[in-house]
């Protein structure tokens, strides 16, 4: 019994680390997070694990720029600055091959009317619609 036990909580590990990340707050397997660098203006990142795709990093970004420009009460963003890559990790203190984490980073300006000066703006509600719909996300 306890064998099995074992052997269920290892199989269920493998399982879970084998996924890529899915679209939430950043945790153990990843996730977004967002640092405020003005009244209308946040630093968005999504941080994938080793199996997610870059593009799916990106995405993420994306929508949780979306999301969180009508959390707050605006109508459209703007995307000031975008990075993306990889993160390389080894586990503490060794040696050896490291692991690939695609990240995204977007630096947005949230928008309550799109202007002729932020002819690029997105519209949040089409943006986080999208998204969804693409990665089958309820909300």
């Amino acid at each position: 019994m306890g064998f099995f036990i074992i052997l269920l909580i290892i199989v269920g590990f493998f399982y879970m680390v084998s996924k890529s990340t899915s679209y939430g707050p950043k945790g153990f397997m990843g996730g977004y997070s967002e640092t405020q660098m003005g009244n209308d203006m946040y630093a968005v990142k999504f941080q994938g694990n080793g199996n997610t795709r870059p593009d799916k990093s990106v995405d993420f970004c994306m929508l949780r720029s979306a999301d969180l420009t009508l959390e707050k009460g605006y109508k459209f963003f703007s995307i000031v600055e975008s990075r993306t890559g990889n993160q390389g990790y080894t586990p503490s203190g060794t040696y050896g091959p490291v692991s690939s984490h695609p990240a995204s980073n977007m630096t947005i300006k949230m928008l309550h009317e799109k202007t002729a000066n932020e002819a690029a703006a997105y519209d949040a509600a089409v943006i986080a619609q999208s998204y969804r719909e693409k990665y089958k996300i309820n909300r």
